[in-house]
């Protein structure tokens, strides 16, 4: 696997802009998954749905939703892996993460998508872990 090229900071946010909301079931297609990541874009409001587009750079990413997390005392935090093992497209990552957590979230009042956010404290050694910011 590829590593994090360490010349190369890690983004402080992904996909700011991009509208979702984690809502439903998990996706078992993927281009169905960005059919409805698109059509639920507002340009109006700035939506912007590239998934092709290479956001994070890293071939291993921890992603922890920023929500209290009623369901249990630990909140969660899900381990990613990129399917080129160097880097994840926006589609990638936000389609992981939504199947990953979906059945979760989608019982919270704090269920849309707001983008990520790099963590305060990272911990040496393991992969970049990133808040998923979420709203009301």
């Amino acid at each position: 696997m590829a590593a994090q090229d360490d010349s190369e900071p890690l983004p402080r946010e992904l996909l700011w802009g991009v509208s979702w909301t984690f809502r439903g079931d998990p996706f078992a297609d993927r281009a169905a998954f960005d059919a409805a990541v698109a059509e639920f874009q507002n340009p109006d409001r700035g939506g912007v749905w590239r998934p092709a587009e290479v956001c994070l750079r890293v071939a291993r990413v921890l992603v922890t939703p920023d929500v209290h997390w009623y369901l249990s005392d630990d909140d969660p935090v899900v381990e990613l892996m990129a399917d080129d093992g160097a880097a994840f497209t926006a589609g990638e990552l936000l389609f992981k993460v939504h199947n990953a957590l979906v059945s979760d979230l989608r019982q919270m009042d704090h269920k849309y998508f707001e983008g990520f956010s790099l963590a305060g404290h990272q911990e040496p050694g393991l992969p970049p872990l990133y808040d998923l910011d979420l709203g009301s």
